[in-house]
C-alpha cells in the first residue's frame, strides 16, 4: 500500500499548502495506520521530548547525554606532514593531506527551540531515530515513528546542484512535508550543523511557510563518538604502490566518511563488544587493497608541512641550519623526496626577499621506517627555538607594505590546539589542512594589513569568482600595545588561522624570483628540466606555476604556452601575475612589432577562448596544434556528441596525445595523460588512437622538414635582454 499526499507545488521551494494542516496530519495518520507503516526503531530504547532542552537565545544544548570520548592525552596529529605507525609488528608511514572534522553520527535527532506557542505538526515525538537499514538519496534516514527526517536531492536544472534539502514529512526521500531545511552543503551526512547564520528551518504554520532562526537540530545519544578523520596517502609495506586512504584515530560505531567523488561511504562497522563496552578508542586505517579497517598504534608525527626543524650536520666543516618542509614527491621504491627551504632568520632584522640558490633547499627522503640516512640529523624546534622562530615570522609580516607578496604556510588554529575542545564542535563541520598560501598585500592601516590571497589548489583557484578574490580578504592585526609584535591575530573570513612559517618575495621581485627559479633548477633533480611544469614544481609556490610557464617561452625553454581565458569552469588568467604578464606581452608587442621575438595569437573553439604565446621560429607548432587554431589550453577537444560520443572520444585522445608531443613533453608523460584521461573509451581504443597520433605526427614533420622540440635550457635563445626587462616592468608595475 503506497499513498503519498502531495503538499507542494513547484517550483518547490516556494509552496502553497492545498489542504489544512489538520487534514495533514490525519492523512498522514490513517496511513501510518493502515499501511502499517509505522515504524519502530530496532535495538534503540526510545526517549520522551523531556530529554531535550530548550535553551535561551537560541543555542542549541543537549541535556541527559554523556561527554563524548576524549583521549587523555591528545594524539594532536598535524593536519598536513607525516605520521608513523605500528602496524602489526612493521612500522608504516602515513602522509596527511586533509583532516576532517564532521559532526558526530547520530543515532537520534532531536529538535531544539521549537516556536512558542507550538504548532507542531509532529505526529509523534520530536526525537527522530535512524532506521539504519534504509538509506535514501545515499542518506540514512531517521524517523519518530510517524513521521520520516530525510535528504531530497534538486535534480531541476533550473536549481543549483548544489542545494539540497532536509525535509520532514510522510514519506521519506519526497519532496513533500512541513518542516524543511534547504541546505548548500550537500555532502554532509546528516543535518546536524547546517542551521543557523542565515540557514533556516521553515515551519509549516497556518497555511504558510515561517522561518524558525532560532530552531536547531542536535544529537542526543547517550555515545556521542568523535567524527575526525585523516585523509592519508601511503605505500603499501609489500608492493610499494602508493595509495590514498582514511585514518581515524579514534574509531567508533557507525562513523559515516565521505570520498573525494561526494558518494558516501556508510562504514557501518561496530565496535567489538567488549570494546564498545569499555567505551575504548583505537586506531585504524583502511587498508586499499583490501578495503578492510587494520588497527595501528603508536601513532607519531614525523614532520609538518611549513614547521621548522634543526638541521646539525654530521661531517666536519659543513654548516647546520634550519630547514622548512615545503613540499614532497614520490621518489620510487616506496618513498618520498622532501623539500626543505633554508630559513634564515635572526630575530628582529628582516628576511632578504627570496632568493634561489643552489644551497637555499636540502632533499631528504622518507619511508616506512622513517627518514633515511642523510649527512645531518633532523630535530624539532625546542619551544624556546620555536618562540624565537614565530617573533621571527612575526617581524617578517609587520614589516610587510602594500604591493609585497608572502609565501606561506598556515592551518586551522583551533583544529591545530592542543587544547582542542570537541564540543565546540559538536554542530560543525570542518575540514582543514596545512595550507600553503602565495598572499599579496593590498593594504594596510597602521597595524591591520590586508591581503588577498591565490589558492595553491588549483580547481579552488578555478573556482573562485572575481568578486570572492576582491572581498574574501586575508587579515591580519597586530596589537598596537605589544611593542614586539607578539600579538598577531590571523583572520581568513571569519576563521582564526595559525601562521606556520613565511617567505617574503616582495613587490618588484616576483619576475626575478621565477626567473632565477628556472634557471638555477634546471636539469635538478634527475636531469629534469624546471620548465616541466607539475612534475618540477616542487619548490616554488604553487599558485606562480602558469606565470612560470610564460616565462619559459620568454627565456626560450618552451615553444609555446596557451593560457585559458574563456571557459565553462577553469580561467588561468586569474592566477597571479598570469594576466599582468599577458598584458605586457601583447603591449610590448604592439611597442616592438617583430624586433620581440614572440609571436601570439587567440584560439576559440565555441565560447572557449585561450591566448597562445610562441617563440617565432616554433610558430609550426603553433599551426601544428589539433584542431588547428581552437586548440584550448585546458580542454581536450571536441566536446563529445551527446547522441554519437564515441567518435569524439576517439578524436580527444588522438589530438590530446599530438597535441602534448607537439609541445615538447616526453612521450612517457603523454601516454600516461592519455591512458588516465575520463572518457568512456576503452583501455584497447586508447592505445589505437595513441599509435595512429604518433604515425601522424611523424608523417607530418617529415612533410614540413621540422622536428619535435624538447623542453629545456637551448630549445631557443631568450629574447633580447632589453625586452625580457620591458617585459617584466609593465607586469610588476
Amino acid at each position: 500500500c503506497r499513498i503519498i499526499v502531495r503538499s507542494f507545488e513547484a517550483p518547490k521551494m516556494m509552496r502553497s499548502y492545498r489542504n489544512n494542516i489538520l487534514w495533514v496530519v490525519f492523512v498522514t495518520f490513517f496511513v501510518s495506520y493502515t499501511c502499517g507503516k509505522t515504524l519502530v526503531p530496532k535495538t534503540i530504547e526510545p526517549i520522551t521530548s523531556e530529554a531535550i532542552d530548550e535553551v535561551d537565545k537560541g543555542k542549541p544544548k543537549t541535556v541527559a547525554v554523556s561527554d563524548p570520548i576524549i583521549r587523555e592525552n591528545d594524539l594532536n596529529l598535524p593536519s598536513g606532514g607525516f605520521i608513523s605507525a605500528s602496524l602489526g609488528t612493521d612500522k608504516i608511514t602515513f602522509r596527511i593531506t586533509k583532516v576532517v572534522q564532521r559532526t558526530p553520527f547520530c543515532q537520534m535527532i532531536g529538535f531544539i527551540s521549537q516556536p512558542k506557542p507550538n504548532p507542531s505538526p509532529f505526529a509523534g515525538e520530536q526525537v527522530f531515530h535512524i532506521i539504519l537499514d534504509e538509506r535514501v538519496n545515499d542518506r540514512y534516514v531517521w524517523t519518530n515513528g510517524k513521521e520520516y527526517l530525510s535528504y531530497v536531492k534538486h535534480d531541476d536544472e533550473k536549481l543549483d546542484k548544489d542545494l539540497g534539502t532536509w525535509i520532514i514529512g510522510s514519506e521519506p526521500g519526497e519532496d513533500n512535508g512541513y518542516v524543511y531545511l534547504r541546505v548548500n552543503n550537500t555532502h554532509t551526512l546528516s543535518p546536524i550543523g547546517l542551521d543557523g547564520d542565515g540557514v533556516n528551518w521553515n515551519w509549516l504554520s497556518n497555511k504558510s511557510w515561517k522561518e524558525q532562526p532560532q530552531m536547531r537540530v542536535v544529537c542526543v545519544d547517550k555515545y556521542a563518538p568523535t567524527a575526525r578523520y585523516y585523509e592519508v596517502e601511503y605505500f603499501d609495506p609489500v608492493s610499494q604502490t602508493a595509495h590514498n586512504s582514511f585514518l581515524v584515530t579514534d574509531f567508533s560505531p557507525y562513523m559515516l566518511i565521505e570520498q573525494e567523488t561526494k558518494q558516501t561511504v556508510g562504514l557501518d562497522y561496530e565496535l567489538p563488544e567488549s570494546l564498545a563496552a569499555n567505551q575504548e578508542l583505537i586506531s585504524v586505517f583502511l587498508d586499499a587493497n583490501t578495503q578492510e579497517w587494520r588497527p595501528i598504534r603508536d601513532l607519531t608525527t614525523l614532520l609538518t608541512y611549513g614547521s621548522p626543524y634543526a638541521f646539525t650536520a654530521k661531517v666536519e666543516g659543513q654548516s647546520s641550519f634550519t630547514g622548512v618542509l615545503i613540499n614532497d614527491e614520490h621518489a620510487g621504491g616506496g618513498a618520498w623526496r622532501l623539500t626543505f627551504r633554508k630559513y634564515h632568520f635572526t630575530g628582529t632584522e628582516r628576511q632578504q626577499f627570496l632568493q634561489i640558490s643552489d644551497d637555499d633547499e636540502c632533499l631528504v627522503e622518507i619511508d616506512n621506517n622513517g627518514i633515511r640516512a642523510t649527512n645531518a640529523t633532523i630535530a624539532r624546534f625546542s619551544d624556546e627555538q620555536q618562540q624565537e622562530f614565530a617573533r621571527s615570522v612575526r617581524n617578517y609580516i609587520y614589516e610587510t607594505q602594500p604591493g609585497d607578496y608572502l609565501w606561506l604556510w598556515l592551518s586551522d588554529a583551533k583544529v591545530e590546539a592542543k587544547s582542542f575542545n570537541y564540543s565546540e564542535y559538536l554542530s560543525s563541520d570542518i575540514t582543514t589542512k596545512t595550507d600553503e598560501l602565495l598572499v599579496r598585500c593590498v593594504g594596510r592601516l597602521n597595524n591591520t594589513l590586508l591581503f588577498q590571497l591565490y589558492p595553491t589548489d588549483r580547481m579552488d583557484a578555478m573556482r573562485q569568482t572575481i568578486l570572492q578574490a576582491d572581498t574574501d580578504l586575508f587579515t591580519i592585526r597586530f596589537d598596537s600595545s605589544s611593542t614586539d609584535n607578539s600579538a598577531m591575530q590571523v583572520l581568513l573570513g571569519q576563521k582564526e588561522m595559525s601562521i606556520h612559517s613565511v617567505f617574503p618575495i616582495g613587490k618588484k621581485q616576483v619576475v626575478s624570483f621565477l626567473r632565477r627559479y628556472i634557471e638555477t633548477k634546471e636539469g635538478r633533480p634527475n636531469g629534469m628540466s624546471s620548465c616541466y611544469m607539475y612534475h618540477a614544481a616542487a619548490s616554488m609556490p604553487q599558485a606562480l606555476l602558469y606565470a612560470t610557464e610564460i616565462l619559459c617561452v620568454l627565456l626560450g625553454y618552451k615553444p609555446l604556452t596557451l593560457i585559458q581565458y574563456s571557459s565553462p569552469s577553469e580561467h588561468q588568467w586569474k592566477f597571479p601575475m598570469v594576466r599582468e604578464l599577458s598584458q605586457s606581452i601583447v603591449a610590448a608587442k604592439m611597442l616592438l612589432g617583430d624586433q620581440l621575438d614572440v609571436g601570439m595569437r587567440k584560439n576559440k573553439y565555441r565560447d572557449d577562448e585561450t591566448l597562445v604565446f610562441y617563440r617565432s621560429a616554433r610558430d609550426y607548432v603553433n599551426q601544428g596544434l589539433l584542431p588547428k587554431f581552437e586548440s584550448q589550453a585546458l580542454h581536450p577537444l571536441p566536446y563529445p556528441d551527446s547522441e554519437k560520443p564515441e567518435p569524439d572520444w576517439k578524436l580527444q585522445i588522438f589530438n590530446a596525445w599530438w597535441n602534448g608531443v607537439m609541445l615538447g613533453y616526453p612521450e612517457y608523460f603523454v601516454d600516461s595523460y592519455c591512458e588516465s584521461f575520463h572518457n568512456g573509451l576503452s583501455q584497447d581504443e586508447r592505445v589505437v588512437q595513441m599509435r595512429h597520433a604518433k604515425a601522424s605526427i611523424v608523417r607530418y614533420l617529415q612533410s614540413i622538414g621540422k622536428s619535435l622540440p624538447v623542453i629545456g635550457r637551448g630549445m631557443e635563445p631568450p629574447i633580447d635582454e632589453a625586452h625580457f626587462q620591458l617585459i617584466a616592468d609593465m607586469a610588476q608595475s
